[in-house]
């Protein structure tokens, strides 16, 4: 027979298994709620990501249209400035002024183009990439769209070429003229159809050719001046760069400058200007741009004109990009106003505080385009 205290202990033993049994279970039970909370996280995180790679893909897809775009734009561009010189060649006497002005723009919109088509073959080799996502897993894909995107963002800016302003009659030959041996009788004005309009030269624009349409950054008032204050949308203004430099910039220029014009009511105009220097030894080498400095334009006329600083820059170093940006302002009078309305420009000296540098202006008609979209407001 079993005694009292073997029944005790057999008791207990069942009891110390039965709390065992039931810490197993519980901690299995945990493990897989922790295994289904990990399923959801990885399920949700893996749908994020899937819905960032299909809108980066999107996004991709519109910036190579519009970069295809922009190369059929600068060889249009090109060639119709080509049969514009050829024009101004044919008739006598010659235009050589012109030339020389359409000549640099064409100089200027095939260096655009060049890097324009590079952007291009860039895209493309990374839209081959794209096209093989599907064969790779979640964190490939993620790899493979970084690489990308940071390979995209170092790409050179290309801005919109812009567009070619038709030349006048009396600047492209005749072609084909047909002179009649005798006279036929005409129709008097008075017994044409009412429906047609009469010819207006002012209205005909080859002799009044179309501006393109004129950009704003801001237009408003000015909350601190209580003035109605408009800034045009920056524009390429100039870009240079050293022979020596150029088989290291990968079809980039070394120096870029944008500018737009700003005034306010009964205010001052100004020349703004943000030069982009892509070195890290640009404030070293430049040092800066110091308040009364002058900015000369030289006009294609021969014409010289002065606008002078009204700030201090000393420029801001990007460690990303690894560019300098310089930023001022420009004042400009109202007589100089006129000077730039009635000729286009030549090339301008911009003066740094270690010395000054000559920039040559292949968009001739800058300030005289910009200028006329301040006076239509």
């Amino acid at each position: 027979m079993l005694s009292l205290k073997n029944i005790d202990l057999s008791l207990q033993l069942r009891f110390v298994l039965l709390c065992f049994m039931m810490l197993v279970i519980s901690i299995s039970t945990q493990g897989q709620r922790s295994d289904s909370n990990k399923g959801s996280v990885n399920q949700q995180r893996n749908f994020q990501y899937s819905a960032d790679i299909e809108r980066f893909i999107e996004n991709f897809n519109t910036s190579r249209n519009q970069a295809s775009d922009l190369v059929d734009q600068f060889r249009l561009t090109r060639v119709l400035l080509q049969d514009q010189v050829e024009d101004l060649k044919a008739v006598l006497p010659v235009n050589e002024v012109k030339i020389k002005q359409l000549e640099s723009r064409i100089k200027y919109h095939q260096r655009q183009e060049k890097v324009a088509k590079k952007n291009l073959k860039k895209y493309n080799k990374h839209k081959t990439k794209l096209e093989g996502l599907g064969q790779m897993n979640l964190d490939k894909q993620i790899k493979v769209i970084a690489s990308i995107e940071s390979s995209i963002q170092k790409l050179p800016k290309v801005f919109p070429p812009n567009k070619v302003i038709p030349l006048s009659v009396g600047e492209r030959p005749v072609v084909n003229q047909v002179i009649p041996k005798n006279k036929s009788k005409r129709t008097p004005a008075s017994n044409l159809d009412s429906k047609y309009a009469k010819y207006d030269r002012t209205k005909d624009v080859m002799f009044n050719p179309i501006d393109p349409p004129c950009e704003y950054q801001f237009r408003g008032m000015d909350e601190f001046l209580g003035k109605e204050k408009i800034e045009l949308q920056p524009e390429p203004f100039f870009f240079h760069t050293e022979p020596e430099l150029r088989q290291y910039m990968k079809g980039q220029e070394y120096i870029e400058c944008v500018a737009g014009l700003a005034t306010s009511t009964g205010g001052l105009t100004t020349l703004n200007l943000e030069i982009t220097i892509r070195s890290q030894n640009a404030i070293r080498e430049f040092g800066g741009l110091q308040k009364g400095n002058p900015l000369t334009i030289k006009l294609v006329n021969g014409e010289i004109v002065k606008l002078i600083s009204v700030n201090s820059d000393s420029g801001v170093y990007d460690q990303i990009s690894n560019t300098t940006v310089f930023r001022n302002q420009y004042l400009m009078q109202k007589g100089e106003e006129k000077s730039f309305l009635n000729s286009e420009i030549d090339k301008i000296r911009l003066v740094w505080t270690n010395g000054y540098e000559d920039y040559e202006i292949y968009d001739v008609d800058f300030l005289m385009r910009q200028l006329k979209c301040l006076y239509s407001n």
